[in-house]
């Protein structure tokens, strides 16, 4: 999502404050989950027309409840909405896992539903491995099947699934992730 802002030669002496709205329907033709933790991570960019690249505005905020991502820059010109993907090297205390509770029969638009799945967020580069378990112990969901990735990078997501395609029952499910020689454990509960 850009737009433009007067002719990009014009410089101010001091910052000026920068707004641009977005829509949830550009937040999902983006691969994007609206109402979600993915809308904090919306950042602003300035693309920079003598280095030909997007470069970032620094302080910018998203503010998920106006749908509106803020900044500010002392040129003007072509400003956009990126989502900030997570960087190599990046560390699993970062990955965020949502919804949690799963509630995909609720309506509800922080609940998720069978079309979002549950998302693994901000996972580190190189993940090996990323499975679900029942509490018995067997294994339900694997990377590549039932858990596949949304096209934003460090991201994958379980559709409530198991790798047969069967949607699984109500309970409390057990993730298991590594990469590079690191693991993370954890819990998401599915409500049907």
């Amino acid at each position: 999502m850009a737009r433009q802002f007067g002719p990009s030669e014009i410089e101010f002496a001091d910052p000026a404050t920068v707004r641009i709205h977005y829509t949830d329907g550009e937040l999902l033709a983006a691969g994007l989950v609206s109402g979600s933790t993915q809308e904090q991570r919306l950042g602003l960019y300035r693309y920079d027309e003598d280095r030909e690249e997007w470069i970032k505005v620094e302080a910018s905020v998203a503010d998920p409840d106006r749908n509106v991502v803020s900044g500010t820059v002392t040129k003007l010109g072509t400003i956009g909405v990126f989502y900030e993907a997570p960087g190599a090297g990046q560390l699993f205390s970062q990955t965020m896992v949502y919804p949690n509770p799963f509630r995909p029969h609720s309506g509800g638009a922080d609940d998720g539903d069978y079309t979002t799945g549950v998302i693994f967020d901000l996972l580190p580069v190189g993940l090996s491995r990323l499975d679900i378990y029942n509490l018995a112990g067997e294994w339900v969901a694997s990377l590549g099947k039932a858990i596949t990735p949304t096209g934003v990078a460090g991201q994958w997501r379980w559709s409530g699934a198991n790798d047969t395609g069967r949607c699984v029952a109500s309970g409390i499910y057990l993730y298991v992730m590594e990469a590079g020689g690191e693991r993370r454990t954890g819990k998401i509960a599915v409500i049907r």
